[in-house]
């Protein structure tokens, strides 16, 4: 599974959880606005464009482009959606909205009195403060995460210290977007280098899903990290 997809699929679910409703001033705990929901669904997928400064649609295109994002605009058809891929970002002044396939995009649009403060309410109270809408051709421009033109099959190889490789780097990134830190309470680097620091945020991450704390990572384990 691409980061792209993984990331379609969090939006999904954000637009059909009505915990989740729309705030300009709760946007990252019970909440989303436009760009949030678009930062912590690609962030849940694996990235830091947040810790990396993405906070709005003022600044999240340079953060997203500095990340592994194409600007695809001109390959598309704006009006259409043709040539659009799921995970795609499409952006107008002030508004962000994932495409996510079949003439679909997910989207956080106001809050239950279809404004853009907090609303009365926290939630989703109308099933229409972030929701699944049909594509509307008025967007500007597009960014795709590049990983999203390949179709990822995750044969992973089972991994453990002094391993080195980019399948460690995978690792790495997804313990890191979960928090799970080295024994010391330190971020892990992403460096490809299954060292100590990697294995004890490896260990605590198997404790907190039932798996066996043996610090090396198989095939269950790489299912907890891909896809809970």
């Amino acid at each position: 599974m691409s980061i792209a997809e993984k990331a379609a699929q969090n939006m999904e679910e954000l637009a059909r959880n009505d915990y989740y409703g729309y705030s300009q001033y709760d946007r990252w705990n019970h909440n989303r606005d436009c760009s949030s929901g678009v930062i912590d669904s690609y962030d849940r997928a694996g990235l830091h464009l947040r810790e990396h400064g993405a906070s709005s649609t003022w600044d999240m295109i340079p953060v997203m482009l500095a990340d592994g994002f194409e600007d695809v605009t001109g390959s598309v058809n704006l009006w259409t959606a043709t040539g659009m891929k799921r995970g795609d970002v499409a952006f107008k002044t002030g508004h962000v909205v994932m495409y996510l396939g079949n003439s679909l995009m997910g989207e956080a649009t106001g809050d239950e009195f279809g404004g853009i403060g907090k609303g009365a309410q926290d939630g989703d109270q109308t099933g229409a403060e972030i929701w699944i809408t049909p594509y509307r051709p008025d967007f500007n421009q597009v960014l795709r995460y590049v990983e999203s033109e390949d179709t990822f099959v995750f044969e992973l190889a089972t991994i453990s210290i002094g391993y080195i490789g980019d399948d460690i780097k995978l690792m790495q990134r997804l313990l890191r977007s979960r928090s799970f830190t080295d024994s010391n309470g330190h971020k892990i680097e992403i460096d490809g280098i299954f060292g100590m620091a990697t294995e004890a945020a490896l260990i605590k991450f198997q404790k907190s899903h039932g798996l066996t704390p043996d610090g090396i990572c198989g095939p269950a384990t790489w299912k907890k990290l891909l896809w809970v």
